[in-house]
């Protein structure tokens, strides 16, 4: 699917209320169009895995029973003070034609990513990783420790998760792919 189209479903489907009624004939057609279109944005791309915050944090938890992810401290970004700058440079998608960061601006930019894509030293996914907005680099290495660690499972572990999150194994599909892909990141 090109990129256009799955920005285009993403925003059909964000622009649909989600049905908060639970009675009627109107309540019924309205979330099955809402849970219709989330269909299609969650299998138009399988460099894509889409779950709100609570889903995250499910299978975070359950990453941890696994072993999957691992405590540690997450570095600290670059502050802008340092580069002499008063607020955040703009997304490079928002940029204005003929518009270019300043070289205060890429400086900070490139410290920025130099600190988010580092790599975790010993052991799988560093559970501050999946806990802020910065949109960390997960590493290919980071996620097959991970799943070395998974595929060592219990059968009962590998229950709980399932019965718990609906979408557990697509989850685990989603990582299977994602090293070959030079790894992901949170948004």
């Amino acid at each position: 699917m090109e990129q256009a189209e799955l920005k285009r479903l993403t925003r059909y489907a964000a622009s649909l209320t989600p049905p908060i009624a639970s009675e009627g004939e109107a309540a019924a057609e309205a979330s099955k169009k809402w849970d219709a279109a989330w269909e299609k944005v969650k299998h138009a791309d399988p460099t894509d895995f889409r779950t709100n915050h609570l889903g995250l944090w499910a299978l975070v938890k359950h990453m941890g029973k696994f072993g999957m992810t691992c405590e540690a401290l997450a570095p600290e970004l670059p502050q802008l003070e340092d580069f002499g700058l008063g607020f955040y440079p703009l997304d490079p998608d928002e940029l204005q034609e003929g518009e270019k960061f300043t070289a205060a601006e890429q400086e900070f930019l490139q410290a920025r990513e130099a600190v988010r894509t580092q790599e975790a030293t010993h052991g799988p996914i560093p559970v501050y990783k999946f806990d802020s907005d910065y949109a960390w680099l997960i590493t290919p290495r980071e996620i097959r420790c991970a799943l070395k660690r998974y595929d060592k499972a219990s059968e009962a572990n590998l229950k709980a998760a399932r019965e718990e999150i609906p979408f557990w194994d697509d989850w685990i599909t989603f990582l299977r792919r994602v090293p070959e892909r030079g790894g992901m990141r949170l948004c």
